[in-house]
C-alpha cells in the first residue's frame, strides 16, 4: 500500500500532493502502513481515505481496491452512511468510538450483505484543536456472528427435537446424576412432572436405586462407553401407583470441550405391548405345539378308518357317476318327450281349430247363434291350448350352460325385441323410453325372451283407454345393494340392475313372488289373455344366468320389474 501511495495521483484531491502534508499526517500514515492491526485514516475536510494493507483484505471481495484509496468516506461507505456519519460526527467533535460486533450494510460479491463489525474510531489531530480527521482500527466479525447465530440456531433445533421427541429422554448431570434436562414423553413414561428437574437421580426415582440402572450409569459416565439395553423389566411408581413394564434404553456419554465426561443422556421406549403380547404369542405356539401332538395321535388313530372310509367313499363315488349318467339320460329323454308331446298335442289342435273354423263358414246359415258361438268358443280354447303348449316347451328348453355363453349386446337384444313387437306397439300407441344397455356374458335367445316377456306384459296389462307407457333404465350396483332376500347363484361382485317399468294396472305387493310361479295368474282370463309361463320363463332365464329378478307394484299405480344380471 506504502508503494500505491507514492504512485497515486494525491494532487487530485483535497489533502493536496505530499509535500504538503504536515508532518503529523505523515507520521500517522507512516504508523498505520506499518501495523499489522487491519487500519485506516479519514483526513481532512472530505474525509480522504487512506489504508493498509491489513484493511485492504477486506476491500478485495466487493471489488473495491483499489479503488477506494483517496476516496472520501461517502463515496466508500454510500450503503453505510446512514450508521457511521453519526460516529464520525462525534469523533471529529473531540470524543472516540468504540463498537462491537455492529450490523453494517456492505456490498460483497455484486450484492448488499448484512456484514459484522468490531471497530474504533479515534481523533486526529494536526496543529489545531479542532481534529482533522478520524483513525480506523477494524475487524470484520461476520464470519464470527454467522456461526455464532448457526450455533445457536442449532441448539435451539436440538432442544426442540429433544423435547417434542415422541421417545423418552433425560440428561443426568454430574457424579450424583442430577436430572438436568427431561422431555414430556420421558415424564408421562414416568408418570411424574416437572418437580424432579435438578433433583438427584436416587431422590426424582428411589425405585431404581437398588437396580443395575444406577452402577450401568455411572459406568458410562466413568468410560465413556455407550450402554444398549434392548428389553428389561422394571417396577416403580407411576401417578402414585406401583407399575410393572418392559424398557428398551440407551446410556450415551456427553462431554464438555475438554472432552471431559460431564453427563449422561438416556432415551427410553416403553416395549410393554410388545412384549406382552409376544409372552402370548409363544404361549399359543406353546399351546399350539400341545394341540399338533394331540391332533397328531388323532390323525394316526383315525387314519385307517379314513383307509377304510376312501374305499367307501370310492365306491359310492362310482354309484353316483352312474346315477348322474342315468339323470342325463333322464333328462334328455324329457326334452326329447316334451318335444314330441308338444307336437303330437298340436297336431289334434289344429285338427281341431281347422275343423271348428270350416264348420263356422260352411255351415253358417243353418247353425243358429248358440251354435256358432259354441264353435268360436272351441276355436278359442283351441288358440289358447295351442300357446299353452308353445309355452310349456319354450319354458321346458330353458337349459343352459355358462360355457356356452358369449359377450351379448343387450341394447341390440332389445332393438331386435322392439322389432318383432312393432305391431303390437303400434296398435296400443304405446311409448317406450329406452336407455343404453350394457354388454354382458349370456344367451342371446334366452335373453330375447326375457326381455319379450316384460314387454309384452307391459304392454298387456295396461288400463282401459290408456297409452301404454314403457320406461328400460339401467345401472351398476354392488353385491351388497341387491335386495337380501334374492338369491345370487353367481358370485360376482357387481351387477347390472335392469329395470323395466310401466304406468299399467299393477297388482297387490303380496303377490310379487306367486307371479313367478308356473300357471300362476292374478287376473282372469276374460279380462287379460295368457297362459301364466310368461314370468316364469323370466325366472328361469334369469336364474340360467346366475342372476334375480323381483317386481314391485301397487294396484292401478303400474309395476317396475328388476332384473339382476352379473356384470
Amino acid at each position: 500500500m506504502g508503494e500505491r501511495m507514492q504512485h497515486f495521483n494525491w494532487a487530485s484531491t483535497t489533502v493536496g500532493s505530499p509535500d504538503q502534508w504536515s508532518a503529523s499526517l505523515k507520521s500517522l500514515i507512516q504508523l498505520m502502513l506499518h501495523s499489522k492491526v487491519p487500519m485506516f485514516i479519514w483526513w481532512g475536510e472530505d474525509l480522504i481515505q487512506f489504508y493498509n494493507d491489513a484493511y485492504r483484505n477486506f476491500l478485495t471481495p466487493g471489488n473495491r481496491h483499489p479503488d477506494y484509496l483517496g476516496q472520501s468516506a461517502y463515496q466508500c461507505w454510500p450503503e453505510a452512511w446512514s450508521i457511521i456519519k453519526p460516529l464520525i460526527d462525534q469523533v471529529l467533535a473531540g470524543e472516540g468510538v468504540w463498537m462491537e460486533n455492529l450490523m453494517v450494510p456492505h456490498y460483497r460479491y455484486g450484492k448488499l450483505l448484512d456484514t459484522y463489525w468490531t471497530f474504533g474510531y479515534s481523533p486526529l489531530y494536526d496543529t489545531a484543536e479542532q481534529p482533522m480527521g478520524v483513525l480506523v482500527t477494524c475487524t470484520d466479525t461476520t464470519q464470527m456472528i454467522l456461526s455464532q447465530q448457526q450455533l445457536e440456531a442449532s441448539e435451539a433445533l436440538n432442544q426442540q427435537l429433544f423435547h417434542s421427541s415422541p421417545v423418552g429422554k433425560v440428561v443426568f448431570w454430574g457424579e450424583d446424576l442430577a436430572i438436568q434436562m427431561i422431555n414430556e414423553s420421558m415424564l408421562t413414561l414416568m408418570g411424574t412432572d416437572r418437580s424432579i428437574m435438578g433433583k438427584p437421580l436416587a431422590e426424582a426415582i428411589p425405585e431404581l436405586v437398588n437396580t443395575p440402572i444406577v452402577e450401568r450409569l455411572r459406568e458410562v459416565l466413568a468410560s465413556g462407553n455407550r450402554y444398549s439395553q434392548p428389553e428389561e423389566k422394571f417396577t416403580f411408581q407411576r401417578h402414585g401407583h406401583s407399575y410393572t413394564g418392559y424398557y428398551q434404553y440407551t446410556f450415551t456419554a456427553l462431554k464438555d470441550e475438554f472432552g471431559v465426561n460431564t453427563g449422561i443422556i438416556t432415551t427410553v421406549i416403553e416395549i410393554t405391548e410388545q412384549v406382552r403380547a409376544r409372552q402370548i404369542a409363544q404361549e399359543g405356539e406353546r399351546k399350539f405345539r400341545q394341540l399338533s401332538e394331540h391332533l397328531e395321535q388323532l390323525v394316526q388313530a383315525r387314519t385307517l378308518d379314513l383307509e377304510v372310509s376312501n374305499e367307501e367313499l370310492t365306491a359310492s363315488n362310482e354309484e353316483l357317476q352312474q346315477l348322474n349318467e342315468q339323470l342325463n339320460l333322464a333328462n334328455d329323454r324329457l326334452q326329447q318327450f316334451a318335444y314330441v308331446a308338444s307336437h303330437d298335442l298340436q297336431e289334434p289342435l289344429r285338427k281341431i281349430q281347422a275343423f271348428s273354423s270350416m264348420l263356422s263358414q260352411k255351415y253358417v246359415d243353418i247353425l243358429d247363434d248358440a251354435g256358432l258361438d259354441s264353435l268360436a268358443r272351441m276355436n278359442k280354447a283351441g288358440e289358447q291350448m295351442s300357446s299353452l303348449i308353445t309355452d310349456l316347451l319354450a319354458y321346458s328348453r330353458l337349459i343352459s350352460s355358462a360355457e356356452t355363453f358369449k359377450l351379448i349386446s343387450l341394447h341390440r337384444v332389445l332393438n331386435n325385441v322392439l322389432e318383432t313387437l312393432e305391431f303390437s306397439i303400434e296398435q296400443t300407441r304405446a311409448s317406450i323410453y329406452l336407455e343404453p344397455l350394457p354388454t354382458l356374458r349370456g344367451d342371446e335367445m334366452q335373453l330375447g325372451q326375457l326381455f319379450q316377456n316384460l314387454i309384452s306384459n307391459a304392454l298387456k296389462f295396461t288400463r282401459p283407454g290408456e297409452a301404454p307407457v314403457i320406461t328400460i333404465q339401467t345401472r351398476l350396483v354392488s353385491r351388497r345393494e341387491v335386495p337380501e332376500k334374492l338369491k345370487l347363484i353367481s358370485k360376482a361382485s357387481r351387477y347390472h340392475c335392469i329395470s323395466v317399468k310401466d304406468q299399467g294396472v299393477g297388482f297387490d305387493s303380496q303377490y310379487a313372488d306367486r307371479i313367478f310361479v308356473v300357471f300362476e295368474r292374478l287376473h282372469s282370463k276374460q279380462e287379460f289373455s295368457g297362459t301364466g309361463i310368461g314370468l316364469a320363463i323370466c325366472q328361469r332365464v334369469v336364474e340360467n344366468h346366475g342372476g334375480a329378478i323381483v317386481a314391485e307394484s301397487q294396484p292401478s299405480q303400474g309395476a317396475v320389474f328388476h332384473v339382476y344380471l352379473p356384470d
